[in-house]
């Protein structure tokens, strides 16, 4: 009888901090929202554009999760790539500098020997330290 005792005692206590880890992880989440939809609160000058924007994502999240969570992520995506295209940084918008590399050159021959065509490099980001990827 005790060793079941004690196994159910166990058992109780693994399911009670599943129960305390689960729980901080739902406020964790909560607070993360909160301050995501009070960033965008702050950023939004038209209130009632505002309320209508996320009353729809309220009902995408309800409706197709899934597909919601690919079309924002896509967007991300072309959003960062359009600051990227007009020479600002992706993370922080501010202006990119080109960093040479020259392993990075592009070389072609001329008669006997290799030239540079075209100096190689990356964008590098002064800011926040962001690096373009290659």
């Amino acid at each position: 009888m005790k060793k079941e005792e004690s196994g159910m005692v166990k058992s109780e206590t693994v399911k009670s901090e599943t129960v305390k880890s689960e729980t901080v992880k739902a406020e964790t989440v909560k607070a993360e929202m909160v301050n995501l939809v009070e960033r965008m609160w702050d950023e939004f000058y038209d209130r009632i554009e505002m309320q209508e924007i996320m009353r729809e994502l309220i009902k995408a999240i309800e409706k197709n999760p899934k597909e919601l969570r690919e079309a924002l992520g896509d967007y991300i995506q072309a959003v960062r790539e359009s600051l990227f295209d007009n020479g600002l940084c992706p993370n922080c918008g501010a202006a990119l500098e080109f960093s040479e590399d020259r392993s990075l050159d592009t070389k072609v021959p001329l008669g006997n020997q290799m030239v540079v065509y075209e100096k190689g490099g990356r964008f590098e980001c002064p800011s926040c330290g962001w690096r373009e990827k290659l």
